[in-house]
């Protein structure tokens, strides 16, 4: 395996890692900071 395509799978996992873990914070800091509802947090 080449070492360019075990970076671009590195970097591909981090990219995905890091885009679930933003979606829950902006979730919780909807809900918790600007009173949304549950409904619309989750959204």
């Amino acid at each position: 395996m080449s070492p360019l395509l075990v970076i671009l799978g590195i970097v591909a996992f981090v990219a995905t890692l890091s885009e679930g873990a933003l979606e829950n914070w902006s979730a919780i800091y909807l809900r918790l900071s600007l009173g949304f509802p549950v409904t619309l947090g989750i959204l």
